[in-house]
């Protein structure tokens, strides 16, 4: 699963929103897993088809991590939209868009996320403002990560060069210790039908192993890093159509 500690709107409902202070705003959980899927609906046009609204709560319901899927031309990927706030204080809202892979539910997400004010007083108006802003985005970097899945599947490696990635990624800490091992299993034997002779199975099996991840804040930003390292050190894109990798 994508989403761990996944829950209903019924349980989402039940946590205590915090109480509004001079400089303290909160908004519910309810409120943004909703306008979330609301503003996806309508900013993005007929050639992608809603599928789900997923969501999850953490640290006794202060923080949630959700992920909303439409379903396009692609019999691979599908896109992928999360979205993560909090009730402690720490956590503003986000949200980054990226792609989950069908098969396995593997969430890639890329680019920076987009973040509104805390909670201000405000700051809803520019929660949905940034939620707007990102979404008119997001065919854009669908399709850019559908190019950069066939990109890396043209990058060959051997398995001893995939266990020395793997090693790169813990010592960047991207990869918790159990999450390392995950991979690494991943990339030896495979829960799903991923290779194990190219970039893009190594990465698959790098996803797979962060579903391990439940905190909202390392849930997202650990796949932005993973995506960065993978597309800008392991391959550069293409030069006159022909991928210029360096894995």
């Amino acid at each position: 699963m994508i989403i761990v500690n996944r829950a209903t709107m019924k349980e989402v409902r039940a946590i205590p929103v915090p109480e509004t202070t001079d400089t303290f705003f909160p908004t519910p959980h309810a409120e943004v897993i909703t306008m979330v899927e609301s503003y996806a609906k309508g900013i993005l046009d007929s050639s992608f088809t809603f599928k789900d609204n997923v969501f999850g709560l953490a640290r006794k319901g202060q923080r949630l991590f959700g992920m909303l899927t439409f379903s396009n031309s692609d019999d691979e990927q599908e896109l992928a939209i999360a979205y993560r706030q909090g009730y402690d204080k720490t956590l503003p809202y986000g949200v980054a868009l990226g792609t989950s892979v069908m098969i396995c539910q593997n969430l890639d997400l890329s680019g920076d996320i987009v973040m509104a004010k805390k909670h201000t007083r405000n700051g809803w108006d520019a929660i949905k403002a940034t939620t707007e802003l990102a979404l008119k985005n997001a065919p854009t970097i669908y399709h850019k990560h559908l190019q950069d899945a066939e990109d890396m599947k043209g990058v060959k490696i051997t398995q001893q060069r995939g266990w020395e990635i793997l090693g790169f990624l813990r010592g960047s800490n991207i990869l918790k210790p159990v999450q390392l091992s995950k991979a690494f299993e991943q990339w030896e034997k495979p829960d799903y039908d991923h290779p194990t002779d190219n970039l893009w199975g190594l990465f698959n099996s790098c996803t797979e192993a962060l579903k391990l991840e439940s905190d909202p804040t390392q849930a997202m930003s650990r796949r932005l890093a993973l995506h960065n390292v993978f597309t800008e050190k392991f391959f550069r894109g293409k030069v006159n159509g022909i991928i210029v990798a360096q894995a």
